[in-house]
């Protein structure tokens, strides 16, 4: 377990976690002042933020780690200040944020993140998306929904998940242009997206997953008995070149699937 925060760090529910190029695992945290980083001994330093570092700042600062591109990790932050996303580098412990454009402040919570295909990082807000440059331009595309994932299809597009004023989710797609284009589901869940070992998108459903094996080519597969009051969450591929989840309310595990057996 991570040792109790200082008092000057003030992280006090940890918020992502992002392997940097050193070898350490990086996370920023709710009510933080900066950017932590452990590595394999349980070694914990902790980096001021630009922002979230000054005392003006005040005890709300929310700073989430998301994605890691070369010696930069990469981070989103609200405060009473803005929104921001930034990056510090995992050589020097120096960071940077970048402010989004002002707009009203509980719509445009910048939250999940990834590296896209053009190298920039790809990022999600309430009914937005955004990408960020290496020299911190910042660009957003309306999405007119709340977003809840992201990740670099094989396709070379983005695929995220959200979900619509009535309640429904779904998966669309952007390309590297900001252009929106169609996905294929139009019942998704609220859990994680991943690209499988067979290099095809699965989604974590709440009630099982969808695969796809291409854009319209999809299924939906539920989970069977004695399993059924579980939901499916977060989804990742193992070492196993299996996909694993975590399974909630059955009770709290977690669940392996073998695509190959799909």
């Amino acid at each position: 377990m991570i040792p109790p925060s200082c008092q000057t760090c003030g992280v006090s529910r940890p918020l992502g976690l992002v392997k940097g190029a050193d070898g350490r695992l990086w996370f920023g945290g709710s009510a933080t002042y900066g950017i932590g980083a452990i590595d394999t001994t349980g070694n914990v330093q902790y980096y001021p933020a630009p922002i979230c570092g000054q005392p003006s700042a005040g005890s709300f600062c929310e700073l989430q780690i998301g994605a890691a591109l070369g010696n930069r990790v990469w981070f989103t932050s609200v405060n009473r200040f803005g929104q921001y996303v930034g990056y510090i580098d995992v050589l020097t412990g120096v960071s940077q944020e970048f402010a989004l454009t002002p707009g009203d402040f509980f719509m445009g919570q910048p939250s999940q993140m990834t590296v896209g295909p053009d190298g920039n990082i790809w990022f999600l807000e309430f009914g937005k998306i955004g990408r960020a440059t290496s020299a911190g331009q910042i660009s957003v595309f309306n999405s007119g929904q709340a977003n809840t994932y992201i990740i670099t299809g094989p396709d070379d597009k983005l695929w995220y998940e959200g979900v619509n004023s009535r309640g429904d989710g779904y998966i669309n797609r952007i390309s590297i242009h900001g252009k929106m284009l169609p996905g294929g589901a139009a019942a998704a869940g609220s859990g994680e997206m991943t690209i499988g070992p067979n290099n095809q998108v699965w989604v974590a459903t709440g009630r099982g997953f969808i695969h796809f094996k291409g854009r319209y080519n999809y299924r939906t597969i539920t989970i069977s008995e004695p399993y059924t009051t579980c939901q499916t969450a977060g989804l990742t591929v193992g070492s196993d070149n299996n996909l694993w989840f975590n399974a909630i309310g059955c009770p709290y595990g977690i669940g392996t699937i073998a695509p190959k057996d799909t």
